[in-house]
């Protein structure tokens, strides 16, 4: 392998800077993307209609009343 020249190296380390920089920034993005996506659930989920509800609670509050259980 051939050893690089005083200027090749600079440029070498000049590209890996500028790629570290805009790897930065991506991950900056994505991390400020996330939280906004976390609180915009939230805050979908806080202003629902008080009469609207989830599948999971409608589940879960008529399991406990299935057929098997009523009397009869």
């Amino acid at each position: 392998m051939q050893a690089l020249t005083g200027s090749a190296q600079n440029k070498l380390r000049l590209i890996q800077a500028v790629i570290l920089k805009w790897l930065l920034l991506i991950i900056i993005i994505l991390m400020i993307a996330s939280v906004f996506s976390v609180l915009l659930i939230k805050a979908f989920a806080l202003t629902a209609p008080l009469g609207v509800e989830t599948g999971a609670v409608k589940n879960d509050r008529y399991q406990h009343h299935s057929v098997e259980s009523r009397p009869r």
